[in-house]
């Protein structure tokens, strides 16, 4: 069986796509987090009556 870098095929797109998954569950938990903690820095106006 072919290898690259020491680890065969299967092995290797099971690590890259699990990478990018990853990453894709990160970078999107960031945005997440940014718009939730957004919603707490609005200063509210003085007069609004919310």
């Amino acid at each position: 069986m072919e290898t690259i870098l020491g680890l065969d095929l299967p092995t290797l797109w099971f690590l890259v796509i699990g990478g990018l998954i990853t990453g894709y569950g990160v970078l999107d938990g960031f945005d997440l987090g940014a718009g939730a903690l957004h919603l707490f820095s609005i200063r509210k106006k003085a007069g609004a009556s919310r």
